[in-house]
């Protein structure tokens, strides 16, 4: 059984009149020129590979930020130090938990999740014999290689021999068809703590 887990944005965005009254939503961006809100859903969408099909929801909640917080790149700003519990991306780990308790009698569950789930306390706490992560990354982590020597995630995985190729034609509408090959490799490493000393 496979969880999808993604954030949504809802950006309801005054600028356009689309609203009046910006009361009860959070800041979904701000830059320069202009401030969004709106509201983020984070649903986590559970389906089957055999047979194929959507067996439901087994959690969502509503994210609604603050607009006095300081945010980076539209995104709330989070201290290293500050722990998981305080901070946004607490989501994806509530959302694995939540899960992991919903589907407590599926007999093997893998949580797969965009660049947003890539934390520490995902790969820590959600992961065990019944529970897989598939995470796409979005840290170059520091790490020990099969052979207990030290490294960075994606140097290490780039010198790994591929275990698979396509090449993709992507077509956004607005720009000419371009081809894209993606590449999958696979290597096996243990995850370091942030003071691991290069």
């Amino acid at each position: 059984m496979n969880v999808l887990i993604d954030s949504s944005t809802f950006n309801l965005n005054s600028k356009n009149n689309r609203l009046k009254d910006n009361e009860g939503l959070g800041l979904v961006f701000k830059d320069r020129r202009a401030k969004s809100f709106g509201f983020l859903l984070h649903p986590c969408l559970v389906y089957s590979h055999l047979p194929r099909k959507v067996i439901g929801i087994s959690d969502v909640s509503f994210i609604t930020r603050d607009p006095q917080r300081k945010y980076s790149k539209g995104r709330e700003w989070e201290s290293r130090s500050e722990p998981i519990e305080n901070k946004e991306t607490n989501c994806w780990l509530r959302a694995c938990q939540s899960s992991k308790s919903c589907l407590k009698e599926a007999q093997k569950v893998t949580f797969i999740m965009d660049r947003g789930g890539d934390i520490t306390e995902i790969y820590d706490r959600v992961k065990d014999e019944r529970h897989d992560v598939l995470a796409r990354s979005n840290h170059n982590r520091k790490i020990l290689t099969e052979e207990g020597k030290k490294a960075k995630l994606y140097e290490y995985i780039n010198q790994s021999e591929p275990i698979g190729e396509i090449t993709l034609v992507l077509n956004d509408g607005k720009r000419v068809n371009r081809s894209v090959k993606l590449t999958v490799r696979r290597v096996k490493c243990i995850f370091c703590g942030q003071n691991l000393e290069e």
